[in-house]
């Protein structure tokens, strides 16, 4: 009740897991594999751990449309997919369940070249 009077605005994730993710914001080489990771956390200990499997929501270019990419389940709430080559920058969230993270944007630059002489 306490909760409630003093932080009115602090709501627990309706489905009681949060999702974690791990992978953050990465700058890759452009054309080069991004693995993307995350978790799910219970924030209720009573709730229910995370059912079935998570969604990598990619947008590419940013602010274009969503496609859905499913992720593999590694160990228990523990998930990752591999986009095997980021032509250019996007974004993406993870969704498990009923949870979502917020949006998160990978950077792909150019290489480096060294010159012959250097």
């Amino acid at each position: 009740r306490l909760r409630r009077v003093a932080l009115p605005w602090a709501r627990p994730p309706a489905s009681g897991v949060r999702v974690v993710v791990t992978s953050g914001e990465p700058v890759v080489r452009r054309g080069g594999p991004v693995a993307l990771t995350a978790f799910a956390e219970r924030v209720d200990p009573r709730a229910a751990p995370a059912a079935g499997g998570a969604v990598a929501f990619v947008r590419d270019p940013p602010d274009g449309p969503e496609r859905a990419v499913p992720m593999a389940a590694a160990d228990a709430g523990a998930f990752h997919v591999t986009v095997p080559a980021a032509a250019g920058d996007f974004e993406y969230r993870v969704q498990v369940g009923g949870a979502s993270s917020g949006w998160f944007r990978v950077t792909a630059l150019d290489p480096v070249e060294l010159a012959g002489e250097t």
